[in-house]
C-alpha cells in the first residue's frame, strides 16, 4: 500500500473567520463525485457545502434556515437528495435537491429529539435519525410514516445500514454499538468492547 497523502484541502477556516467553529459532518455522494460538509459554526447562514471532489470546487451552498449549526448530513442512494439535521431545539431534518439546492417537501414529521446522526437505507426508502432521549426514528419516505426504536443506552453518535438494508447499527455514547432488525424494530445485540482494558 502506498503512502497516504492529502489530495486537496477544500475548506480551511481560520479562527478569524466568523464561520469558524468546525465541520460537524461530512458525506460522499454514492458515486464519489461530490462531498457534502455541514458547518457546525457561528456563521449566520448555518450552511452546508457541496464540493466537487476532483477539483475541490464549491458546487453549491445550502442555506437551510437552521437556527444553530448543522449536526449531520447524508446523501440518499442515488445522490440526488441531501438530508441535513439542524443542531437546535427545533429537531428539524430537511431534504435538499442536490442539483438545484432547493428544499424538498418532507414526507415526515419533525423529529422528537435533537438529532446527531442520519442514514439512508440502501434502497432510499428509509431515512433514520438518531440523537438523544434513547431513541431512533425510522422515516418511511414512501409511505410518509415513522417507526420509533427505543432501548438505546445513550446518545446516538453514528448510524449505518447493512448492505441489504435489513439491519441497522447505531453507535452510542456509552461505548456500545446497537444492532437492530429494521423490519421488526427489535434490538438484537448491544456490542461492547470499547473502553475495556487491554
Amino acid at each position: 500500500m502506498g503512502k497516504a497523502r492529502e489530495r486537496r484541502l477544500v475548506y480551511a477556516p481560520t479562527p478569524q473567520d466568523p464561520a469558524y467553529d468546525g465541520v460537524r459532518s461530512v458525506a460522499f455522494s454514492p458515486d464519489g463525485t461530490l462531498l457534502a460538509s455541514a458547518n457546525h459554526g457561528r456563521s449566520p447562514e448555518r450552511t452546508a457545502c457541496v464540493w466537487e471532489v476532483r477539483t475541490g470546487a464549491l458546487v453549491r451552498r445550502l442555506v437551510g434556515g437552521f437556527r444553530y449549526g448543522i449536526a449531520a448530513a447524508a446523501f440518499n442512494p442515488d445522490g440526488h437528495v441531501l438530508a441535513l439535521a439542524g443542531d437546535d431545539h427545533d429537531h428539524v431534518v430537511k431534504l435538499f435537491d442536490v442539483a438545484t439546492g432547493d428544499e424538498r417537501p418532507r414526507a415526515f414529521a419533525r423529529a422528537p429529539c435533537a438529532i446527531s446522526a442520519l442514514a439512508f437505507s440502501p434502497d432510499g426508502r428509509y431515512l433514520v435519525a438518531g440523537g438523544d432521549r434513547e431513541l431512533l426514528v425510522i422515516y418511511d419516505l414512501t409511505a410518509g410514516s415513522e417507526q420509533r426504536l427505543q432501548g438505546q443506552l445513550g446518545w446516538t453518535t453514528a448510524l449505518a445500514f447493512s448492505p441489504r438494508g435489513d439491519m441497522l447499527a447505531s453507535g452510542e455514547e456509552e461505548q456500545a454499538v446497537g444492532l437492530w432488525e429494521v423490519a421488526s424494530g427489535r434490538r438484537i445485540h448491544a456490542l461492547r468492547g470499547h473502553g475495556l482494558p487491554s
